[in-house]
């Protein structure tokens, strides 16, 4: 599955920059398109980050995760 990152990496962008690998210019976690509160209905409180999983779709559409809007 792959080397362990800490959870901060996941949700900062610029500490995802940052782990790459030396002479990089790509994230070490790629990153889509964001969306405010992962497209929840609900936004969360300051104390709480969005976090929504989408396994796929009848082997049509892979897996994606958004964490904090990305």
């Amino acid at each position: 599955m792959g080397e362990l990152k800490p959870a901060e990496q996941l949700i900062n962008p610029q500490a995802a920059v940052a782990a790459a690998p030396a002479g990089s210019n790509q994230a070490a976690v790629p990153l889509g398109a964001t969306a405010p509160d992962c497209g929840l209905p609900k936004s969360c409180l300051p104390e709480e980050f969005a976090v929504h999983l989408f396994s796929g779709k009848e082997n049509v559409e892979g897996p994606r995760m958004c964490i904090n809007g990305h």
